[in-house]
């Protein structure tokens, strides 16, 4: 009895099952365009050729075998490219052809008369067994049907699907220093410091795509991911200058943390994927996908209490605890504890006042998808206030 094989192929193509009597599946690529789909199955051995009538006929030695249950070679979201390597039994074996198995490759040939005979070319015996009609035919000269990748990605046209799109904010700490006042008067004190922060963008595993493979992403704003790795998480690490300015009390030292409110933003999306070859061949089709982007949507430095340098003992008095240095927002605000009495329990409820300085407004392109849009203003909030 014929057994059918449970073996992926690559990333645009797929072997599934199909059985006389039903349709077969969407995308099944066929050996030409006047015959049927390639097919295989195991009978003494895994052999391949050809449906007809809804039966597989595939080569074995001297005669046509056939099966009802079978599989067929299916293109993954028609995304599959299949090219031809010349074969000679006198040479070597070209590699990267489309496996039947370990050691058989699918192979076309052309009879005297030119018609296309599907079949497949043995490793081991250096011979390809070839389907003519009802007979088999052997040739020490044929095609090895290979898969042809590319070597790029393009996609553009981007539409999120805000509706379903989620944002998670996570506080991260970035960087922790000291602002010290030695002198015997308060001072506003400016200290600054490099901050390393990863900004993490993913596309999602489009089915019938090459992972790994280098892309470029243009965003519905016209803003361009052009080093893109796809199907992975792509780290984009940068270390950024910031300075921070406090009045610090005479003889003090304040701890500051800088933290990083990142946010995680989820949507699915649709976009339009152009997959480009070697040979400049373009193919384009809409595909659909998540994405994913953690970036910095917010910087604030935290104050700690201010402390004495001579004996470490904090200071009493009303002191900001917080500063934000780069918002999503056109806002920059400080706050300020008063603490409770002396011998109060640290942890119960504090008055707290703030106070709120308007920075200069900017229009922010509507176009821009919620997390660039962030990004952009919190750097035009940078650039107001230095």
């Amino acid at each position: 009895m014929a057994r059918r094989m449970k073996s992926p192929t690559s990333s645009t193509l797929k072997w599934m099952d199909a059985e006389a009597g039903q349709p077969l599946p969407a995308g099944a690529l066929p050996v030409s365009e006047d015959l049927g789909p390639w097919c295989r199955f195991s009978d003494h051995g895994v052999v391949a050729g050809m449906v007809q009538d809804g039966v597989c006929h595939a080569p074995f030695l001297n005669s046509v075998v056939t099966a009802v249950k079978y599989e067929v070679l299916v293109s993954i979201n028609d995304s599959a490219r299949l090219t031809e390597i010349e074969w000679s039994r006198a040479a070597a074996l070209s590699s990267g052809g489309i496996e039947v198995s370990k050691k058989r490759v699918l192979g076309l040939a052309r009879s005297p008369e030119g018609a296309v005979l599907p079949g497949f070319i043995d490793v081991n015996s250096r011979r390809a067994f070839m389907l003519n009609g009802s007979q088999v035919e052997r040739y020490d000269d044929a095609v090895i049907l290979a898969e042809d990748e590319p070597v790029q990605y393009e996609m553009d046209h981007v539409v999120w699907d805000e509706a379903r799109a989620t944002t998670q904010s996570e506080d991260k700490v970035l960087l922790n220093f000291t602002l010290e006042n030695a002198a015997t008067e308060a001072r506003q004190v400016t200290r600054e410091e490099e901050y390393t922060v990863t900004d993490v963008v993913y596309w999602g595993n489009v089915r019938g795509t090459v992972k790994g493979l280098s892309s470029k992403v243009t965003g519905p704003g016209g803003q361009v991911w052009d080093m893109v790795t796809w199907g992975v998480n792509n780290d984009y690490k940068r270390v950024v200058p910031q300075a921070v300015s406090l009045e610090v009390p005479a003889g003090a030292a304040v701890d500051v943390q800088l933290v990083g409110v990142m946010h995680m933003y989820d949507s699915p999306y649709t976009a339009q994927l152009t997959a480009v070859y070697e040979d400049g061949t373009r193919r384009s089709r809409p595909v659909s996908s998540l994405h994913q982007h953690e970036y910095l949507a917010e910087l604030r430095a935290d104050f700690s209490r201010p402390r004495s340098l001579a004996d470490g003992k904090e200071l009493e008095g009303d002191f900001p605890t917080s500063e934000v240095l780069i918002a999503s927002t056109t806002t920059t605000t400080t706050t300020t504890t008063t603490p409770g009495p002396p011998g109060t329990d640290s942890n119960a409820e504090q008055a707290s006042s703030t106070t709120t300085q308007e920075s200069n407004s900017y229009a922010a392109p509507m176009a821009l998808p919620p997390p660039l849009l962030a990004c952009c203003l919190a750097w035009l909030v940078r650039l107001a206030h230095p």
